[in-house]
Order: C-alpha cells, then structure tokens, then sequence
C-alpha cells in the first residue's frame, strides 16, 4: 500500500496558520506569515509506472521530478491540466526494479486530477468535466449493478484512486480498461466491452499482481505491448547505478563486436549468459577484461584495449583449460585480433531449404547452404549422439543426417576457425558473417582420442533459425 497522499495539504496548513496569526493579532516581534507551498504530487500507475516523462498542459510544458523508488511525480508548481505522461516502464511484478517480467509504458496517459491511471486516461477524452463526471457515475453504476465484486459498492471517488490503493473491483476494472484499449486500438473503449473484460478477468479469483501479470502476458502473446529486454536493462543500470555496470558489459549488449571468433554468434543476456541457441556460456567483465567460462572450467580470456570498444581496435584473446589431475590453469598461446564494432542491427536467418541430393561442396553431397547453424560430430557415442538429436530437434527448421569421418565445415564452404584440441577432443568452430550481418557457423567436433565400449558414430545436425 502506498503511503497516504498528502497533496494540497501545506497549502490548506499554511492558510490556517496565516488565518490564526492574523486572527490573534501581534506585534513587530511577530514571525512572518508562513508561505504557501505551491508544489504538487502526482501518482502513475498502470501496474506502478517509473521513469516516465510527467509534464503538465502548460506552454512551455512543465516537466515534474520522480521521488527515489517511487511512482510518484512532483511537480514544482501547481500544473495545468490535464497532466501526460509518456514512456517509462510498468513495474508488472511488483518487485520495485526492472527486470524481464516488466513492461514498456506505451501509451499516453492522461489525467485531471493528481493520479493517473487507465480510467483516468479514457476520462481524459471527454472534453468538459460534465462529461467526464457522467461518465465516471456510468460505471460506477455498472461496476455496482454487475454483482461480481468483491465491494458492495464501488464510489466516483474509488475510481479515481491508484489502483494499489482503491478497492479490489477498481484495480480489476483498470486493468480491464488497459486490456480493451490495446486490444482494440482505442482511447475510448465502449463501456460494454469494458464491463465483458472485467467479468472475464474477475472469474479467475487472482490475486492483484497475478492479474497485472496474466493481462500483460495475453497483451504480450498479441503482440501489443512490448516487454523489458536486457538492452533495456543495461541502458537503466547505467543511468540509475552509475558505476556499478561496467562500461565493457554495456558495450557487449549495445554493439556489434565482431571478430571475437566464435563469440561473434553468442548473444550476450543481463544475466551473464551467452547463448548461440543451444549452448550457454557464463562470462563476466573485470574493467578491460572479459571472461567467457566453458565446460569443465576452461575458459576464454578476452582483454580489450578500453572498456569502450571501437572499430579496428585490438584484442588479445588466450584459452586456459582446468587440468583436473594436477588442479592447473593452464593457458594456451595468446591471439591478437581486430575487432570492428557496429550500431545494433536485426539480423535476419536465411531462409530454409531443403538440402538437394547433390552439390554443395567437396566430399559431400548436402548442399546446406540455407541453413544458419551446422553440427558435425565425429567419433561420438551413439547413446550421446541420440540424446543430443532429441534436444536439437526441436529448432526450426532442424534435420541430420549420418556423416562420414572425414566430412568436415570445410565441405561447406566454411574457412578460418577457430580451433582447440583439449582432453582428446578436436574441435574448430566456423562463423561466416555477411555483409548483412546474416550469421551462419559451422562447429565442428571430433572425440578421436576417445573410445566407447558401446561404440561410435557420426552426425550432421543443421537447422534453419
């Protein structure tokens, strides 16, 4: 619950003191009469909203400053109504801090008074206060006549309330609002649709934050809102925790670095992960230097230049693997490379084909020209090849094919890897970038130096996205 408003209050106090001096009279001695504040709190909530732009209906608009952790805007001086809002982040889970469950504020709110929410949003449409207070009346009548509600009667005043603060039927009927204005595309929704979402959301008997979540999920499954993503998050930490996210993480989210061999087709998440879409990789950042851990306690050590990266700079980049039997780190040789940064762009997977019988490279005839991500294994076991065909067969666009030992990436036209050799495993890893930044890789595995009783086998696995 949030703390009780208190909007208006030193205006009313400072009357009073000023009314009770002048009443009792006084001398020269008297202190002077107090001064009014003129400052006021607004509330924004759809689900508590952050980091929004407050700004009044004044030219040149005046622009109202957020309380630390709070969703509450203060503008300096009384604002001319009606008050917007605009951008910002929907706190859907309630928690007090962005994360990937919240959601992007992309509408404009709108209110006449000092809370802003859905309801007072549709108000806002109507252009005299007549209208507005008619239509506020009209569904506090149908809220009450409805009978659903957990409140035997729902006031005027209860709808103009932030929903945390109003009745259960009022934070119901809000997100109600918010539902059929995104689904309909509407800043006025008809308030017999309103009622019919209301009923429907209402059935499920949830609880306030699972009905904020379970609105914006069925939003988010049409597309019609957009939620928090680690970009976002990065970008908030940088500007709310200076210091705190280092340069070179922001960097690795923000820009295209290529050039950093087969990182170049991990994506790297918030949480310190990077994923290629079925390995994930834990990496963190110490100032200049990023760590990318790999199985066993092997891991790839790149160190920039600067904390802010730029195109045509060096990198030093050097593999250690964990050496089990003796508990070293041992490195391998360290790797200068040049690494060329972009702004971010969508990149887009080549289109699936069908692999013809013939043609497509040296030694083999699979022509997997269309397809973004290719898996030779050789000399694995044939247990470990059929539980691996079983995860990857469920990427778009996915197929295998039984290789032969000698088939390489090389057969599909791949060059340059980036290779290793550890424990008996050879392994060289393909990434080909286009000039669209299209990626497509190739990985390459061969366990020659191992040997299983129940014995081995090779596979091609490839997919499309």
């Amino acid at each position: 619950m949030k703390t009780k408003q208190t909007i208006g209050m030193s205006l009313v106090l400072a009357t009073l003191i000023s009314m009770g001096a002048t009443g009792c009279g006084g001398s020269s001695d008297d202190a002077a009469p107090a001064v009014a504040s003129t400052a006021v709190d607004v509330t924004v909530e759809r689900g508590k909203v952050f980091d929004a732009n407050v700004t009044d209906s004044s030219t040149p608009a005046q622009v109202a400053t957020q309380k630390q952790g709070q969703n509450v805007y203060t503008f300096a001086n009384a604002p001319t109504y009606p008050v917007v809002v605009n951008g910002g982040w929907i706190d859907v889970n309630d928690d007090g801090k962005m994360d990937v469950n919240d959601t992007k504020l992309d509408i404009t709110m709108k209110s006449y008074g000092v809370t802003v929410t859905p309801i007072t949003t549709v108000m806002a449409t109507f252009g005299t206060k007549a209208d507005r207070d008619t239509a506020l009346q009209s569904l506090a009548d149908e809220l009450n006549a409805a009978g659903v509600g957990a409140d035997s009667t729902v006031s005027v005043a209860d709808l103009l309330k932030v929903p945390s603060d109003a009745p259960h039927d009022v934070m119901v009927v809000a997100n109600a609002t918010f539902k059929d204005m995104k689904e309909k595309n509407t800043s006025r929704p008809d308030l017999t649709d309103v009622m019919t979402q209301f009923s429907t959301i209402y059935s499920t008997g949830a609880s306030a934050v699972d009905i904020e979540k379970s609105v914006m999920t069925s939003l988010e499954a049409q597309t019609l809102v957009t939620k928090v993503s680690d970009k976002d998050l990065f970008e908030y930490g940088q500007g709310q925790l200076e210091g705190t996210v280092q340069a070179l993480e922001t960097a690795l989210l923000l820009n295209n670095i290529k050039g950093l061999g087969f990182l170049d087709w991990y994506t790297f998440s918030a949480n310190h992960t990077a994923s290629d879409g079925i390995h994930t990789l834990e990496w963190s950042v110490n100032g200049k230097v990023l760590t990318v851990t790999l199985d066993g306690g092997d891991n790839f050590e790149y160190i920039f230049n600067s904390e802010t990266p730029v195109d045509g700079e060096h990198v030093s980049s050097e593999m250690y693997y964990f050496d089990e039997d003796t508990g070293a780190r041992n490195g391998g040789t360290p790797e200068l490379t040049i690494i060329t940064v972009t702004a971010p762009v969508v990149v887009t997977p080549p289109v699936v084909v069908t692999p013809p019988t013939t043609g497509g490279g040296t030694g083999t005839s699979l022509d997997l020209s269309g397809y973004s991500s290719i898996y030779i294994y050789k000399n694995i076991a044939e247990a470990t090849a059929s539980a691996m065909l079983t995860g990857l067969q469920n990427n778009p666009g996915f197929n295998s094919s039984t290789a032969s030992s000698s088939t390489s990436c090389a057969d599909y036209g791949f060059t340059n890897p980036i290779t290793s050799d550890v424990g008996g495993l050879s392994s060289k890893i393909y990434t080909e970038i286009s000039a669209s930044y299209s990626v497509r890789s190739c990985s390459e595995y061969d366990y020659a130096g191992v040997s299983y009783a129940s014995g081995s086998t090779n596979i091609i696995a490839y997919y499309g996205n």
